[in-house]
């Protein structure tokens, strides 16, 4: 059995999220974010700025952020000039009624706002392992793997 943390004190409580805050790069998402920069190391990507802020969306921060980074494509792909890339993690709590709305509102400004040299990856909390995986391809420059990676569904059991 364990002891009740409704039972213990304000001090002991305030320990305990600060150690949890600790073992957490960013607070929220109950460490989804976590989770996703654990997969990144994992597959070797380079570190991200994090909890930045992109200026031309205002108060919206990105989760994960490479900027002015080398994409280098493979020799088939004809897009743009991909130089930097914005990740966002989102959490259950996007799909609540109010949320929602504003999620897409920020999808919708990143895709207005931001320079073309933007790739904007959004990922929800079923998504992190693959999202991570797509982040890898993308610094491989290779978009087609991107792409397969984004399409694909898990087998339903």
């Amino acid at each position: 059995m364990g002891i009740d943390p409704a039972s213990l004190g304000p001090a002991y409580k305030k320990a305990l999220a600060a150690k949890r805050d600790s073992q957490h790069p960013k607070r929220g998402n109950s460490g989804l974010e976590w989770e996703f920069l654990c997969h990144l190391r994992q597959l070797g990507v380079p570190e991200a700025l994090r909890d930045q802020r992109l200026p031309e969306l205002g108060k919206h921060e990105a989760d994960f952020l490479w900027t002015d980074t080398h994409f280098y494509p493979t020799a088939d792909y004809k897009g743009p000039d991909i130089r930097s890339l914005a990740v966002f993690i989102d959490g259950g709590a996007h799909g609540i009624k109010g949320r929602y709305d504003a999620t897409l509102r920020c999808v919708n400004l990143c895709h207005l706002l931001l320079p073309p040299t933007y790739t904007v990856l959004r990922f929800g909390h079923g998504q992190i392992e693959m999202g991570a995986r797509v982040v890898k391809a993308w610094w491989d420059g290779d978009v087609d793997k991107m792409v397969h990676l984004i399409r694909q569904r898990k087998a339903k059991p």
